[in-house]
C-alpha cells in the first residue's frame, strides 16, 4: 500500500485551474523517480568499473527506475490524485523509460498518455554518466570544463545540448503547443530534472546569471512535483502569464518551503536597466 504524502505539501486550498484570456494553461511538471543512473553515477564510478561501465554502455533513454523511484512515483500519484481530484486534461511524457515508468507508477486509471522527445532530458552526450567532478579534472575534457566552468548555461556538451537550447528550442516548443483554448483542467508533464529548470527560466524570465545560479543550485529531488499558475490561489485573481508558483516532493523531507505558493514576476527592463546588466560584465579594454 502506498503511504500518504507526508505534510510537507500542507497547501491552503483545493487549487482550481486559472482560465486566463491568453490561452495560458496550468502546467504540473512532475520529475521521474529515482533512477538507476541517479544512484550509480554517484555510489559505483570509481568503487564498481564493471558496474559504471555498464551504466555508460546503456543509452541515457533506456534506464530504469530503482525501486525507491518507483515508491517516490506511487507517492506522487497519491498526492496528485488528493490535490487534483478532477483529474487532467492532458498527459505529456518524455519517451525515457524512467519518466515512462514513472508516469505508470502514478496510477492515474484515467489518463491517456501521449509522448513527446520534446520533454526528454537535456542530452549530454559524451559525458552525460560521467559526475561533474570527474568531467572537471578529465584531461580528455580539459577545454570543455573550461567553457562548462566560466558559461554553464551555454555550455554545449560534447556530442550534447546546452541548457540555453533546452530552454529556446524545446520549452518554447512545449509552451506553444500547451497555448490554446482555455482548458478547465491542468496539463500534467512528467519529465526531467534539467528540463524543469529550463522551463523555470523561461516561464520566469530568468536572465543568463539568474538561469547559472538556477543550474548550478542542482536539479530539483527525484519525484518533485513543479507547478505554475497564472490563478492567484488567494485571491483567485486571474493574470495573463504564469504569477504564481508551488514545489512539492510527496515523501522528502519537510523542509521549510515545500508546498507553499511563491509569486512570480516576469522582468521588464528600461533602457536603463539594460545597461546596468551589462555593467556587470567587466571590460577587456580600458
Amino acid at each position: 500500500m502506498v503511504p500518504s504524502p507526508v505534510a510537507v505539501c500542507r497547501l491552503l486550498s483545493r487549487h482550481t485551474v486559472c482560465m486566463s484570456g491568453s490561452g495560458l494553461q496550468d502546467v504540473v511538471l512532475v520529475r521521474h523517480g529515482q533512477s538507476e543512473g541517479n544512484l550509480l553515477v554517484k555510489s559505483a564510478y570509481g568503487s564498481n568499473p564493471d558496474l559504471y561501465n555498464q551504466l555508460v554502455d546503456m543509452p541515457d533513454n533506456r534506464v530504469r527506475l530503482t525501486p525507491a523511484g518507483v515508491t517516490q512515483a506511487q507517492l506522487v500519484g497519491a498526492w496528485l490524485r488528493q490535490e487534483f481530484p478532477y483529474g487532467f486534461a492532458r498527459h505529456v511524457v518524455s519517451p525515457y523509460v524512467r519518466a515512462v515508468e514513472t508516469a505508470g507508477h502514478l496510477g492515474l486509471e484515467d489518463a491517456s498518455w501521449r509522448i513527446s522527445r520534446t520533454v526528454r532530458e537535456r542530452d549530454k552526450g559524451d559525458v552525460q554518466h560521467m559526475p561533474e567532478h570527474a568531467f572537471l579534472s578529465s584531461d580528455a575534457h580539459r577545454d570543455s570544463a573550461r567553457t562548462y566552468v566560466a558559461n554553464p548555461v551555454y555550455w554545449r556538451a560534447p556530442g550534447g545540448e546546452a541548457m540555453a537550447d533546452v530552454a529556446q528550442n524545446r520549452v518554447s516548443r512545449l509552451l506553444d503547443d500547451l497555448s490554446g483554448p482555455p482548458m478547465s483542467r491542468p496539463v500534467l508533464v512528467v519529465t526531467h530534472g534539467r528540463f524543469m529548470q529550463a522551463f523555470q527560466a523561461v516561464v520566469e524570465g530568468l536572465d543568463d546569471e539568474q538561469f547559472r545560479e538556477l543550474f548550478l543550485a542542482g536539479e530539483l529531488p527525484n519525484g518533485s512535483v513543479l507547478h505554475y499558475t497564472c490563478q492567484d490561489p488567494f485571491t483567485g485573481e486571474v493574470s495573463e502569464q504564469y504569477s504564481w508558483s508551488r514545489v512539492c516532493t510527496p515523501g522528502g523531507s519537510d523542509d521549510a518551503g515545500f508546498g507553499q505558493w511563491r509569486q512570480v514576476n516576469q522582468p521588464v527592463y528600461t533602457s536603463s536597466g539594460l545597461l546596468d546588466m551589462a555593467a556587470k560584465s567587466p571590460r577587456l579594454l580600458t
